[in-house]
């Protein structure tokens, strides 16, 4: 059972939320201790709804600690977020969501913060620390075996390593700005408490539960913004760690309009505010195409869902969302700078079908597969999350046989998966086992030369086990 214990005031009407019990108490940001009387026995999860500028969130996560619960996955909604006024509903309906999706903190996860002197009881006592959750690193889905280091590169706080072919991560350099979450092409880095999955929940129950779309507004996690009517805030870790993709998809999912708002006027503390002003800027070109209008805020007037089922948020988000927000007849190109977005091409005149650049590709972009008689290599748009991967790995990179280029063609991506390289295979004389594509094979034979001519009849002949027979 879900319980929503909220601070009470006499400006705003009750909020009603059908899938919990409510509980309604008068000064609670003052008087945490008193949640002791209206916490039951099978109580599986907790949402607060309080005035942050009266509380701090270690006094939060101490009072909640001695009742039983993980602090970390505890619902917090910050009431200051709301307009005065306002119905609490749709914002309450969000932060429960997000939080029965948020995922298990693994210990080693967690980052102790000092204590947060921002409100007014903070300031005239020593003050509690503050715990939040770090990025973890799934090794079962992580390809850093094969030499991505997208992560790595991404991480404005070298907090991320190569040891012995997997990703180490110091949890205290960390500043948990979630660039590597979103930059990961095959979503193997999560940060528990703020998951793909739980943000797009929150958006989701969020626009559900509104009486008029609202207005979605991704914000710093360390940022203050004063409530405005009609907009919903969705913290963030970092709003540097967002993508075109995430930006634009509560437009999908029957939002209003959107918004960005990074860390305070004083600029973003680990320096990542270029990034993302790149990002919004990407951001602007999809939406030029796509023809949104965009001032400041961005906005888009949706206000209904496109009709989408399946996650949109997480690796690949851009592609998927900008498909689902185009016309069907649609047929535009977009250059980009650093959206998670890629188009790739192969040379048939100096590709050798070797299949190296599918073997490592991360997201499963690129694919190759073995016919009766041959090798094929298949792209699919969709899917390319631009990592480069693929041109890490490919041998004849220098002669062209691969590129990449950081360009959205929304008329591509409805193509969907197509083949890009196609190569017949020799076979054994032998046994018939394949020996290597013709390509490679001529590749092979321009290297050695003609006076090795008689050892490459030897090695397109046979296969490694016949060749000494």
């Amino acid at each position: 059972m879900t319980t929503v214990v909220i601070c009470g005031d006499e400006t705003s009407p009750p909020p009603q939320c059908s899938d919990a019990r409510v509980v309604v108490l008068q000064n609670l940001c003052t008087h945490l201790r008193d949640l002791t009387d209206w916490i039951a026995d099978d109580e599986t999860q907790l949402v607060l709804a309080v005035h942050r500028t009266h509380v701090d969130l270690g006094s939060i996560q101490a009072a909640v600690r001695r009742l039983g619960f993980d602090p970390l996955r505890v619902g917090i909604l910050d009431l200051d977020t709301i307009a005065t006024g306002a119905d609490r509903s749709a914002p309450i309906a969000g932060t429960i969501a997000r939080s029965l999706q948020a995922g298990n903190v693994d210990p080693a996860q967690v980052k102790l913060l000092p204590p947060d002197r921002s409100t007014r009881r903070a300031l005239l006592s020593f003050g509690k620390p503050r715990y939040i959750s770090a990025p973890g690193i799934d090794p079962s889905a992580c390809h850093a075996a094969d030499g991505c280091r997208v992560c790595v590169d991404r991480c404005p706080a070298d907090a991320l390593s190569v040891t012995a072919g997997a990703i180490a991560h110091d949890v205290d350099a960390c500043v948990v700005c979630g660039h590597c979450v979103t930059a990961c092409p095959a979503g193997a880095v999560e940060n528990p408490t703020a998951t793909a999955p739980s943000i797009e929940a929150e958006i989701r129950a969020v626009v559900s539960a509104s009486t008029e779309p609202p207005k979605i507004r991704f914000r710093c996690r360390g940022a203050v913004v004063p409530a405005e009517p009609g907009w919903y805030q969705v913290e963030v870790p970092c709003t540097s760690m967002l993508t075109p993709g995430w930006v634009l998809a509560p437009l999908a999912l029957g939002a209003a309009g959107v918004d960005v708002v990074a860390c305070s006027a004083g600029g973003c503390p680990h320096r990542l505010d270029r990034h993302t002003v790149a990002m919004l800027e990407d951001t602007a070109t999809i939406a030029r195409e796509l023809g949104i209008r965009i001032d400041q805020p961005l906005g888009h007037p949706v206000g209904h869902p496109v009709g989408v089922d399946e996650p949109l948020l997480g690796p690949g988000a851009t592609a998927r969302v900008t498909q689902l927000l185009a016309a069907s007849d649609a047929s535009w190109k977009a250059g980009l700078g650093i959206a998670d977005i890629g188009q790739v091409t192969i040379d048939p005149t100096t590709c050798t079908a070797c299949e190296r650049c599918a073997t490592v590709c991360p997201a499963g972009a690129l694919e190759s597969d073995h016919t009766a008689d041959g090798v094929l290599i298949s792209f699919d748009p969709r899917q390319c999350t631009g990592c480069a991967s693929c041109l890490s790995v490919c041998p004849e990179l220098e002669r062209g046989a691969i590129s990449l280029r950081r360009e959205l063609d929304i008329a591509d991506l409805r193509l969907g998966r197509r083949t890009v390289r196609e190569e017949q295979v020799a076979t054994c004389e032998i046994c018939g086992a394949p020996v290597a594509p013709h390509g490679m094979l001529a590749r092979i034979e321009a290297m050695l030369g003609e006076d090795h001519a008689g050892a490459l009849a030897i090695i397109g002949r046979r296969c490694q086990r016949c060749r000494g027979r």
